[in-house]
């Protein structure tokens, strides 16, 4: 996975950007039981593009506290080629073949983060609370499909989507020290409407 990102502020308001590309290795393994028992496999390559776009202001409330309300749009490509299933052993009377697919994902995000520095020695800890809701902008994503000895058999798979509307609620702390040197740890929740999605990341960057 690599990626950009980029802020600007003006002032006490910023807009930040990010873009990303990811490159995926990808093999199934499917077991049919209909009669006997046959494995049925596949390799492919999928590439992932994801971008975020986010405003905001912050609004000072003392000298180490802030509270900074932010609005954002985050979306999401994931192209699959077109692969088709072989027998790894039995038979392959059961093979799906699936057509090239494009899978769009995008939310919008309206909420706001406080935080707030503490000194530790000639570090300083920056802790920071987010809460904010989200609102999916896309269907279901979907897939077709057929079996190969089947002609005229094609149906379609429907994917997972998250609730329409959901909580994200976030948690973060990170250490900067006087080097320019910076890492951290931040935990997200999104949840609501039967959706629980729980993602923690760590961070290590150098400032100049």
């Amino acid at each position: 996975m690599l990626a950009l990102y980029g802020r600007k502020n003006f002032g006490q308001a910023y807009v930040s950007a990010a873009l990303g590309y990811g490159w995926h290795d990808i093999t199934t393994r499917r077991t049919v039981t209909v009669s006997g028992t046959d494995v049925l496999t596949s390799t492919f390559t999928a590439d992932d593009l994801a971008g975020r776009i986010e405003g905001g202001y912050r609004l000072a409330l003392d000298e180490q506290t802030g509270l900074t309300p932010f609005a954002a749009y985050v979306g999401q490509r994931f192209a699959t080629p077109a692969y088709a299933e072989t027998s790894a052993s039995g038979s392959a009377n059961f093979a799906l073949a699936y057509a090239e697919n494009d899978s769009l994902a995008s939310h919008s995000e309206l909420g706001g983060r406080l935080d707030r520095d503490f000194a530790v020695g000639a570090q300083t800890l920056s802790l920071e609370g987010m809460l904010a809701w989200a609102h999916q902008l896309n269907e279901r994503p979907s897939a077709q499909a057929a079996f190969l000895d089947l002609p005229g058999s094609g149906f379609v798979l429907l994917g997972v989507r998250p609730a329409v509307d959901t909580a994200l609620l976030g948690l973060g702390l990170q250490m900067h020290d006087t080097s320019g040197l910076v890492y951290g740890v931040r935990a997200q929740d999104q949840t609501g409407g039967g959706t629980d999605v729980i993602t923690g990341t760590l961070n290590l960057a150098y400032r100049w």
